[in-house]
């Protein structure tokens, strides 16, 4: 199976709906939970490639498992309000990270003479270059990668 595949047996599995259509507020996804109800919503039309895809649907899903959920009509005008939504966002991603692609795989990449960017995202497709580089840098942040290698 592929790791959308995987993804989407998941969410079957937690009973999390996954429709595709379009997304409000320019948004390429976003997860709804209410009453029970818990759903994600990818808007395909917007969608770069497949590894866009793992990714925004691996974050919606980390949203709903862990409920680091915000309100889309919150006011993010407020310090306090866009200070829970970054969080929320923040915590999601980093789990994202060291879900699809663990540091170690990326210390094997380096230790294996594998160290641009582009031989990464050959290495680690169908994951976006943009979304390994994030990884890099969410990595350095935390002191688990070196700043340069």
């Amino acid at each position: 199976m592929s790791a959308l595949e995987i993804l989407h047996q998941e969410a079957f599995d937690k009973e999390i709906d996954v429709v595709y259509r379009q997304v409000c507020n320019g948004k390429k996804s976003m997860c709804l939970s209410d009453d029970g109800f818990k759903g994600i919503v990818i808007d395909d039309g917007t969608l770069d490639s497949s590894g866009e895809e793992i990714v925004l649907l691996a974050e919606e899903m980390e949203h709903l498992e862990y409920g680091d959920l915000y309100s889309i009509s919150e006011d993010f005008n407020t310090p306090i309000h866009r200070a829970n939504r970054d969080r929320a966002e923040r915590r999601a991603r980093r789990r994202v990270v060291q879900r699809l692609l663990p540091v170690e795989k990326i210390l094997e990449c380096w230790r294996n003479g594998i160290t641009t960017l582009y031989e990464m995202a050959e290495e680690f497709s169908p994951l976006p270059e943009k979304f390994i580089q994030y990884a890099i840098n969410d990595y350095r942040l935390y002191g688990e990668l070196p700043q340069q290698y």
